[in-house]
């Protein structure tokens, strides 16, 4: 129940000894969104925000933006299978944490997360600082985002772990990969059970 969830966010909201964050599986209401905006914010001890598989809405997304952005504390967070407009809640979540320079732990996984976010990530990878290992398994990265990914790969120097397992990365595709693998000397594991 999302009333439930807003009371527990509210008794976290002050708490001084969670560092991490699991909301996996979770009804969050737009109230709710706000309180977690506020968490980030103002909560110094959180570390880990885990929000798979939640029906975050559309509405309050700019806060959460808005934190994500300028929190100093969190450094890793996990995204994945939000429910209503799935794609436009990821974009704005990746904007945020693209923007801000504290965060090292990306994880975007499972089929529902599209060509335009890895995009849309893969650009702003190119200019972060921060993100040391990008988990992006089960993620359909094809054509173009390969290769925007790879071309992000030639640039960034602080990634040192992508996991891109069952990706549906072909054979063209891993020509590109190739070449930034080639050129990139700071990854030092990378994950690909496909092959």
């Amino acid at each position: 129940d999302s009333i439930e969830m807003e009371c527990l966010l509210l008794a976290i909201k002050d708490n001084k000894s969670i560092f991490q964050l699991d909301l996996w599986r979770n009804s969050i209401s737009d109230e709710g969104v706000k309180i977690i905006s506020d968490i980030i914010t103002h909560n110094k001890i959180i570390r880990h925000l885990n929000l798979w598989e939640n029906e975050i809405l559309v509405k309050n997304v700019s806060k959460l933006y808005d934190s994500l952005r300028t929190t100093q504390t969190l450094k890793a967070i996990s995204i994945s299978n939000n429910q209503e407009n799935q794609q436009s809640i990821i974009k704005s979540i990746c904007r945020g944490i693209l923007e801000n320079n504290s965060i090292e732990k990306i994880e975007l996984r499972g089929p529902d997360i599209s060509e335009v976010n890895i995009n849309f990530l893969s650009i702003g990878l190119n200019t972060n600082l921060s993100v040391q290992i990008l988990l992006l398994d089960d993620v359909p990265i094809t054509g173009n985002g390969i290769k925007v990914l790879s071309d992000a790969l030639k640039v960034n120097r602080t990634i040192h772990y992508l996991d891109i397992s069952n990706c549906q990365i072909n054979d063209k595709d891993t020509i590109s990969l190739s070449e930034a693998l080639k050129i990139n000397n700071s990854l030092r594991k990378l994950l690909d059970a496909d092959g």
